[in-house]
């Protein structure tokens, strides 16, 4: 399996519990769990809603530049580095990126702003570390997150 499908099947099999790499636990299947997704449809609709928050905000570089620039370096650095990822809390998120993001892509789920800004800010560390393995942010990132998103909407039909 190429990197790419690696990298993808990782972060898509979080939604249904499983970790393709054999891992003994899977720390975004067991965000997703935290807050409430435990039933597979539920994973697969907050996956999807970090995946377009990165995807309409500048993908990965764009996010984590965002971050770094509003006073978020450590946090956002931790998440592509080797270290434990710092958390971000959720009045950060919406003061750096607006509560409008969050509603816009909240509304379709017929959850709040701040219920998604929320889960944002607990699943965006972990999303970022699986998709920048060996500390980089992929040349492709945009692919790779328009396939996460096409992979998960297929799941969900």
């Amino acid at each position: 399996m190429s990197l790419f499908g690696g990298i993808l099947g990782n972060v898509v099999g979080s939604v249904f519990g499983s970790n393709p790499r054999g891992a003994e636990f899977n720390s975004l299947g067991e965000i997703l769990t935290a807050i409430g997704c435990t039933v597979p449809y539920h994973r697969g609709l907050y996956l999807t809603a970090a995946l377009t928050f990165l995807q309409r905000n500048g993908g990965l570089d764009g996010v984590l530049e965002t971050l770094r620039s509003n006073g978020l370096a450590a946090q956002a650095d931790s998440w592509v580095g080797p270290a434990a990822n710092v958390p971000i809390a959720q009045a950060d998120l919406v003061r750096v990126f607006g509560e409008g993001v969050f509603d816009t892509i909240a509304a379709p789920l017929n959850i709040s702003a701040d219920e998604m800004s929320e889960a944002i800010a607990e699943i965006l560390p972990e999303l970022v570390h699986q998709l920048t393995p060996g500390g980089q942010v992929p040349e492709n990132h945009a692919e790779l997150i328009a396939k996460g998103l096409a992979m998960l909407n297929a799941a969900s039909t």
